[in-house]
């Protein structure tokens, strides 16, 4: 496995893989209503890009 450095273009992935484990492992753990509300929609890869990097 490589684990490299966040860059631009892994946005529009990392935008799916959130979205998808809010919806198939999160309604695991959390009422559909708490799933809904933490991703009620796939974010917009661009909020990866914008935001500063210090938590991923």
């Amino acid at each position: 496995m490589l684990i490299r450095p966040f860059e631009a273009f892994d946005a529009d992935a990392l935008a799916d893989l959130f979205h998808a484990s809010v919806r198939q492992v999160g309604i695991r753990h959390y009422s559909p209503e708490q799933v809904a509300a933490w991703s009620p929609s796939r974010p917009e890869p661009a909020r990866y890009i914008q935001q500063p990097r210090s938590w991923m």
